[in-house]
């Protein structure tokens, strides 16, 4: 009994010891290491890079520039693992440019002359040799031919977008001061796995406002947008035939811009970040009569540089941001 009882007293201090080692990085600060530093290859003649995003090991990243040319890399030396030109043979370029939900690998962009394009990531996974191999493509869930969007001859300047299995959203801000909303409601066929697409769009109610910010959450449900006087507009856009304006709020940025606007994982909470290097979190708040208003829960002091980047952990309620100095802030 005394050997049986000594016993359980030592597991239990090992239990606590384990515990206690597993907790102590919770108190130390966080380090950054560069693991590799490779040159871009021939950039300025690429145009400027819109869009960077790698697959969940973190040996391959894609850049796409705004001449629709395309290039995953490797992370370990930024050799070239494969290339190409998304919509080979359109002239057009990629004028505004948003990225759908991280799960999805999907990204969207309004060509120059207002037809858009939806492209996806992927990454075949094989192992010869029992050694992994990532195989990255680029692939065309709506069709490889681009979108037509009747915008009486404006361009797009903004643009923000999500795509499901049965339907696709893209809002779009063009040159004439409209906002329009495109939903794309999408068929599969039975027999031989063809796509046919149903294409609508509806104007969105945004009076004079210029919009400088836009995001659209991962259910196509709502759409946030910010205008250039710091305001910030929340959209019902469930029913594509009738998006409607369910609350309007005046940000306090104390003169500051507006420069970046990200939801959290989740797509409930959206983040505003400014040029004084400030960060608010918001989210619908419903009241008492279930009608839904949006209410500022949380303000991060990140830095004295403009916030020009928010980017969310996809697995917690985490989030990265960096600004104008170079700066990388995690929260």
């Amino acid at each position: 009994m005394a050997v049986g009882g000594i016993s359980v007293i030592i597991a239990i201090l090992l239990i606590f010891f384990y515990l206690f080692w597993v907790v102590i990085p919770l108190f130390a600060s966080p380090d950054v290491d560069d693991s590799a530093s490779f040159s871009l290859p021939d950039r300025p003649a690429d145009g400027a890079i819109i869009h960077t995003s790698m697959e969940e090991y973190g040996e391959i990243a894609l850049m796409i520039s705004n001449s629709g040319t395309y290039r995953f890399l490797s992370t370990a030396d930024g050799s070239m693992v494969s290339n190409g030109v998304l919509m080979d043979g359109v002239d057009d370029r990629i004028v505004a440019a948003s990225d759908g939900d991280p799960a999805t690998r999907t990204f969207f962009f309004a060509l120059d002359s207002g037809e858009i394009v939806v492209a996806k990531s992927e990454y075949a996974l094989s192992y010869p040799n029992d050694v992994r191999k990532i195989s990255p493509s680029i692939s065309y869930p709506l069709g490889e031919e681009p979108i037509e969007v009747d915008l009486n001859g404006a361009s797009p300047l903004v643009i923000s977008g999500q795509s499901g299995e049965e339907k696709a959203s893209v809002a779009i801000y063009a040159s004439d001061g409209k906002l329009t909303l495109v939903t794309i409601a999408i068929e599969e066929s039975f027999l031989d796995d063809e796509i046919t697409i149903d294409v609508s769009r509806s104007d969105i109610p945004v009076d004079d406002a210029v919009v400088s910010h836009m995001r659209m959450d991962v259910d196509q449900r709502e759409l946030f947008v910010v205008t250039d006087n710091n305001e910030l507009m929340y959209f019902n856009i469930e029913n594509g035939e009738k998006p409607f304006l369910v609350d309007q709020v005046a940000l306090d940025t104390n003169g500051h811009d507006i420069t970046a606007l990200e939801f959290l994982a989740g797509g409930i909470s959206i983040l505003v970040g400014d040029s004084g290097g400030n960060i608010s979190q918001w989210f619908p708040v419903r009241d008492i009569e279930n009608n839904y208003a949006l209410s500022e829960v949380r303000t991060f002091n990140a830095t004295n540089s403009p916030i020009t980047l928010i980017r969310p952990e996809y697995f917690r309620k985490g989030f990265v941001a960096a600004d104008a100095s170079g700066a990388v802030s995690f929260y």
